[in-house]
This record gives C-alpha cells, structure tokens and sequence, in this order.
C-alpha cells in the first residue's frame, strides 16, 4: 500500500459481529485506518439472500406440508432461535402445524384454540408482537412461558393479499443468551409475507384440484346416465318401432285385398277410403323404417373400411331411379373420385337422403337439376350436393337436421322430416361434419365432410 499509494478496504468477521476495514496512506510512511461495524449491513444482505432463495423454494411447490418445513426451518435459521412453530387456520382453529426444537421436530396439538396470551394475542389483533421476558410479560401466562421454557419471543400473523389471516408464525429463544431485536421482527414478517403467499397459492391450488376432480367425475357419472338414458330410448324406439310394422302391414294389406275385390266397379267413395288408407299405412310404414335407421344409428357398431365415393354416388342415383325419382344429376369428378373412410351401406343412405332432397324440393314447373363434386383438402374429403330448389332460409338451416323438423307441409313435398337427422347422425358417427350454404329463392349446396382413406392422405 506504501508504493502503491492506493488505499484497501476489507471485512473481517470477529466474535462480536461483522466489521469494515479502510486503510489508506497519509504520508511520510503512515498510514491511516477507519474502523465500521457491518454487522447490521452484512445480516440485512445474508437475510435477503435467504428470504429471496425462500421465496424461489416456497413458490415452487404446491404442498403445504413442505411449504410449513421450509418455513419453520429457515424461520429458525434466520433468527438464530432455538424454537420455531407455523401453523395454518382451519374452521376449528389452527392445524397443520410444524414445530422445531432446537432443530427437531416436536409434537405438538393438532388442533389448537387460542387463548388470550400470546399467540392469542397475535391471533385476535393480527398485528405483531415481541417479546423479550416472556416470564413477566403482561400479555403472556408466565406457568405457559415456564413450562415451555420460553425466554423471549417473536411473533406474526399470516396474512393473504385480501388481508385474511390464515396462519401464524413464531421464534422462540434468542441463541447464545441474546434477545430478538427489531430487525429480527422485521425478518420474521418477511418470511411470514412469503410463507403467507406460498400458502394461500398451495391451498387455492387444492381447492381447484378438488373441485375440477369432483366436477370431472360428476360429469363422468352424468354421462353415463345420459348414455344409459340414450341406450333405453335407442331401444325404445326400435322396439316400439319394429312391433308396428307387423299390424300396419297387415291394414295395408287387407285395405289392398278389398280395394282389387272391387276394381272397377263398387262404390267410389269407398275406393277413395280404401286409397287413403294405403297411402297413409305406406307413408306411417316409411316413418318407421327412418325410426329404426335413426335408432341402429345410435345402437349399432359400424365396420368402417376404404369407401370409393363413385361407388356410393353411383349406387345412391340407382336407387332413386329404382324409386322413380328423376331428375338431373351431373357427377363432376375427377378421372378418379377420392377415397373416404366409412361404412359403404350408411355413406349409401346419407347421399341418397342428400339426393332425394334436392330432387324433391324445387318449385312447382322447375326441372331439378343437382350439380356433385367434391375436394380433396389434407386429411379430409367434403362432397357438395348443389340444386336449384326452393332454398333455405338462415334462421331454419339448423332445424333441418332436427328429427321431425319440416319447413313445408306434406301436401307440398312428400316425407318423414328425418332423412337429414339421420344423414347427421350417420355424418358424426363416422366423425365428419353435415352442413348447408342456401338462401330462399336460390337453391341449397349440401355438403358433407369425412376423414379420407389412407391411401388418399
């Protein structure tokens, strides 16, 4: 330091604390020296280091009862106490608690009601509160302090951001015969505000675990009894269905038999009674057979393979022809249709429902004409049915897809009202989406969208 003549400043740490020393040249060979005491600046460092390596532990688990180790025993190494206790509100009074002598765990009550000594005290005012004779202080039982073996004392409440008081913390017994100061007080509130923080996330994030495990199995057991509700009605219906055919068939038949007994001569009103009775049984007996196919849509497991759609296209306009449904139907594929994954039967009666509609549904003294095409687009295929029919209003292009939802009366266009519900249900069973683009006066473009086949992904 002499030939530099620049001055040096050190810490050393002695029995009584912390020290700064400056040294520094004053001429002639003498040098000059400024003794500090650090102690205060140098714990207010090492506190901070520990309060903010606290705050990174406590924050980073999600458990109060490592949260409550942490923080009695780092409370107990911070002060320099030979005791520590945090405990945690509860309806009853304080539980969960952690108690450390002289760095071991200690037994203590589960369940514990304040009093009005300390920490009642602290309870009841939620404000902290030092100590430094427990034995002849006012405001604690001195047989408590003495069975306890409790000198001096800090303590603090646990306090949430909404003010809430939901725990407590306390340092019993200065080490090596000292007394806590307010700096420690001060500490033991640090601690508390991380401990207090850390606490109230790990309970809220219970709180939310619980709830979302009690709210997922409610769900699940509503879901089984809607699925077990649904099954019932599944087959309700088919029951209830596939028993009426049977006498229906049999009005029909017999309305049929008197009908040609007396053809061609007889009485003409009867006739016209026998002919509104077999259309009426043949309309109910096509009701009942969309019942049924609505219901197996539900029920029934479907085998799902490589479906060109040509072929179900194809296969869906000669039934049609075989039904007498005419009309225009231009297929626009390419050289080669994509290839969708499906059940062909199902795919069939879908396309043919999306068909028949279009042919069916066009104003008086219109020719329908009914345009196919479909894209191809990543992992998925969309078929567009295009018509020139009567179209559909916005507000009513939901309903259509509902069972037994009619826009028009039958002396209009003839039907069940579920061909589209059951084209829907079909839809979603193979995991695709039904839709419409329409406006009234100018036709509807249908569309259907269904997983492609492997081979065209």
């Amino acid at each position: 330091m002499l030939e530099s003549g620049h001055p040096v400043t050190f810490g050393f740490q002695a029995t009584s604390g912390w020290y700064l020393v400056q040294v520094h040249p004053v001429g002639d060979g003498f040098l000059g020296m400024m003794l500090t005491d650090a102690t205060v600046q140098k714990r207010t460092e090492e506190a901070l280091a520990t309060l903010r390596k606290l705050s990174a532990s406590l924050h980073a688990t999600a458990s109060l009862e490592s949260i409550l180790d942490q923080v009695a025993r780092e409370t107990q190494q911070l002060l320099r106490a030979e005791n520590c206790l945090v405990a945690l509100c509860s309806p009853d009074g304080f539980s969960s608690y952690r108690y450390l002598r002289q760095g071991s765990a200690a037994a203590c009550q589960r369940v514990w009601q304040p009093g009005p000594e300390l920490p009642g005290r602290v309870v009841f005012s939620a404000q902290p509160y030092l100590s430094i004779d427990a034995e002849h202080d006012p405001h604690i039982d001195p047989c408590l302090a003495g069975r306890h073996g409790v000198r001096n004392v800090i303590s603090t409440p646990l306090l949430a951001s909404d003010g809430n008081m939901i725990g407590y913390l306390e340092a019993q017994n200065k080490l090596d015969g000292a007394v806590f100061s307010g700096f420690d007080l001060e500490q033991l509130n640090s601690v508390a505000q991380i401990a207090a923080q850390a606490a109230k996330n790990a309970q809220d994030l219970q709180k939310m675990t619980k709830d979302a495990s009690e709210l997922e199995q409610r769900v699940a057991e509503r879901t089984a009894q809607l699925q077990e509700v649904n099954e019932e009605l599944d087959a309700f219906a088919f029951s209830v269905s596939h028993g009426l055919r049977a006498p229906l068939r049999a009005i029909v038949s017999f309305a049929s038999i008197l009908q040609d007994q007396h053809e061609g001569g007889g009485d003409p009103e009867r006739d016209a009674f026998l002919g509104r009775i077999i259309a009426v049984g043949q309309d109910m007996d096509q009701l009942i057979q969309d019942l049924l196919s609505y219901s197996r849509l539900s029920s029934d497991e479907m085998a799902l393979q490589t479906v060109r759609l040509d072929a179900v296209l194809q296969e869906a306009v000669d039934q049609l022809s075989r039904a007498g449904q005419s009309g225009n139907i231009e297929l626009h594929g390419a050289i080669e249709w994509p290839a969708v994954h499906g059940n062909f039967t199902v795919l069939v009666q879908v396309v043919w429902n999306l068909l028949s509609n279009a042919l069916k549904y066009v104003a008086p003294g219109v020719q329908p004409r009914v345009q196919v095409w479909a894209d191809l687009v990543q992992d998925t295929v969309r078929l567009w049915v295009q018509d020139n029919g009567i179209g559909i209003a916005m507000e009513n292009q939901e309903r259509i897809f509902q069972v037994f939802e009619r826009l028009h009366g039958v002396e209009s266009y003839p039907g069940t009202g579920i061909g589209l519900a059951i084209a829907r249900k079909a839809v979603q069973r193979h995991g695709g989406r039904i839709g419409v683009i329409s406006r009234l006066g100018a036709g509807s473009r249908f569309w259907i969208e269904l997983p492609a086949a492997l081979e065209d992904r």
